[in-house]
């Protein structure tokens, strides 16, 4: 019949309907940006600790994200989560998944069995009709992520996802170090290559057993094997996970690891191995600016000077177990005024937190680093001392605190035209991100109200409201935007900055193609110019984010006096990510709206 919903067993036509059934699939996919599916050619190897943990994970950063268990014969998700022995129930047309009380949504066969040991006894075409079933007629909603966790083999349910999503971002292997289990992974990995399946990367997990008395590290099960393998067929290693008898205990008690662990060693590989599936994100389905809106992370893996703060939204929600930890130059532990406004800030915000003082270069704190591990760490240096080649240090220092090459701990560097200012930065608060200002291109619907001023439509701006408009609106402006520019800084009260354009340590030119506004700035004051050279002061108090992604070395603080400190103190930034070099869009400049 006409609009047909795909679902027989509520329609009224049910037995005589001669139209082929719509396919729910499609139109359920289409709500799901992500989707990662994880695999392994072993059993006991942990994929459903891992993936019910990635999940949440992902969950408790802001993200709306589902669990599917298509583990038909043995589901587990229901059991780690805290969900056994509640039903899944339908409202008329679909089922409704259950939610953990993080908000994260699951569904398994464990949630539709009478009793908790009923065995399903079923052959493929059977699993295969349930698995679709559970994607196309399970109400799920809009989704960021959808994590699937797969029995281990490469039998029916593996087979059946990735034929019913074909174009899911990628697999996760799940390995455990020795031969045994690598050798059975392996063909995980050819069944992923013969279907077209994407491979996200390999996880090594129960690597190695830390005892919680005596410190020492005893590899039971080897370490490195499934390192190895992402190595032998090119892959990425996502990380090393290692064996904690806490993991085990949460399962049993149907607390999720990731925010039930009172210990930091064991769940910080799982936080880590969070923050690499974001990087795989396609740039054409969800923007920086869209996870920004969500929790404004620092990501020290990215080429930018990062002067700004600590992100305390994303700490808070991560790993309630985060550790912190303040690297700051002699300079500012030995000023008075600077050391109580940056240090004193951030203590009063991490009480926990240590201090690390370096005199001449910043790698004499990697020692301390390595044995306190941070989480994040916030680098406080004066705005003398962080030019691009400080930059460059505390990249490479991040990824210095263990063994593999990735970044160890989220980083930022706290500086500022003077110790006001910086001290500002370092006592800011959570931002919730509802309006934006766009100058490079970014999707306006991430924000509840946004405006875009682009070079390529001179004479025309856009505009959004998620309270009226369904669409992004065109509405006629001036070919000079400096008053657009500055009505929406000043008077709108962005939380949220995007810019492209010609730029320097010391000014921003919006237009390329012709004459259009600059922002300049003197003495730590920031100014607009327009295009008669009419000049205007361009201060805003409202603190914000501001992602230079278009724009060269707007990022490098070559002296006290520049754009990204006078941003700071007189634009109401509280969190700037820029290039602190040369850079041209097609290569690096909005190339980045998709990290």
């Amino acid at each position: 019949m006409a609009g047909c919903s795909g679902n027989c067993s509520s329609c009224a036509s049910k037995g005589s309907c001669s139209e082929p059934k719509a396919d729910p699939v499609k139109p359920t996919l289409e709500k799901i940006r992500h989707v990662f599916v994880v695999l392994s050619g072993k059993g006991g190897v942990g994929k459903s600790t891992v993936a019910a943990n990635l999940a949440l994970g992902l969950t408790l950063r802001g993200y709306k994200v589902g669990l599917l268990d298509v583990d038909v014969h043995g589901p587990s998700a229901a059991k780690i989560l805290g969900l056994q022995g509640q039903r899944a129930m339908g409202d008329g047309e679909k089922l409704i998944p259950l939610e953990t009380p993080e908000g994260l949504k699951v569904m398994s066969t464990a949630l539709i069995l009478e009793k908790e040991d009923d065995p399903i006894v079923w052959r493929g075409p059977l699993k295969a009709g349930v698995i679709k079933q559970f994607i196309g007629e399970v109400a799920w909603g809009e989704l960021d992520y959808l994590i699937v966790d797969c029995p281990p083999g490469t039998g029916d349910e593996p087979l059946s996802i990735c034929q019913l999503i074909p174009n899911a971002d990628g697999a996760v292997l799940v390995t455990t170090p020795q031969q045994v289990a690598t050798l059975d992974v392996s063909k995980s990995i050819t069944f992923c290559n013969q279907i077209g399946m994407r491979i996200a990367g390999v996880v090594e997990n129960m690597s190695g057993f830390t005892c919680p008395c005596c410190g020492e590290w005893t590899p039971i099960f080897k370490s490195g094997g499934g390192e190895a393998l992402a190595k032998q067929y090119g892959l990425p290693f996502l990380g090393k996970l290692p064996i904690a008898t806490e993991v085990g205990e949460s399962g049993d008690a149907g607390q999720p690891f990731v925010p039930s662990s009172r210990t930091r060693l064991s769940p910080r590989p799982l936080c880590k191995l969070l923050t690499k599936l974001p990087r795989l994100d396609n740039p054409m389905n969800r923007s920086f600016v869209q996870r920004a809106a969500t929790a404004c992370t620092l990501l020290g893996a990215l080429p930018f000077a990062l002067s700004g703060c600590l992100s305390h939204t994303h700490a808070d929600t991560l790993c309630p177990n985060d550790t912190y930890a303040i690297v700051a130059s002699a300079s500012i532990v030995n000023d008075v005024d600077w050391n109580a406004a940056t240090i004193g800030a951030l203590l009063k915000k991490y009480p926990n937190a240590p201090v690390i003082t370096w005199e001449k270069d910043v790698t004499e704190a990697l020692p301390q680093l390595k044995q306190v591990m941070p989480s994040f760490t916030a680098f406080v240096v004066k705005p003398g001392e962080a030019g691009v080649h400080f930059t460059i240090a505390v990249s490479h220092l991040a990824r210095e605190l263990d063994d593999d090459p990735y970044t160890d701990t989220f980083w930022g560097v706290i500086t500022g035209y003077d110790a006001q200012s910086a001290g500002a930065v370092a006592a800011a608060e959570p931002i919730a991100i509802e309006r934006a200002l766009d100058c490079s291109g970014c999707d306006l619907k991430a924000f509840q109200k946004a405006w875009r001023y682009s070079e390529d439509r001179r004479g025309t701006m856009n505009t959004w409201d998620a309270a009226t408009d369904t669409t992004v609106q065109d509405i006629p402006c001036d070919t000079d935007n400096t008053q657009g520019v500055l009505e929406r800084l000043q008077k709108d009260k962005v939380q949220f900055l995007a810019t492209s354009g010609h730029a320097t340590q010391h000014d921003w030119q919006m237009g390329y193609c012709g004459p259009n506004m600059a922002m300049i700035h003197k003495e730590g004051e920031l100014l607009s110019v327009d295009t008669k050279k009419e000049t205007f002061r361009a201060n805003s108090d409202e603190p914000k984010v501001y992602f230079a992604n278009g724009n060269c070395l707007l990022g490098d603080v070559d002296q006290r006096d520049c754009m990204a400190l006078s941003w700071m103190r007189d634009g109401g930034v509280r969190q700037l990510m820029g290039y602190t070099v040369t850079t041209w869009f097609g290569a690096q400049g909005w190339g980045t709206l998709g990290l």
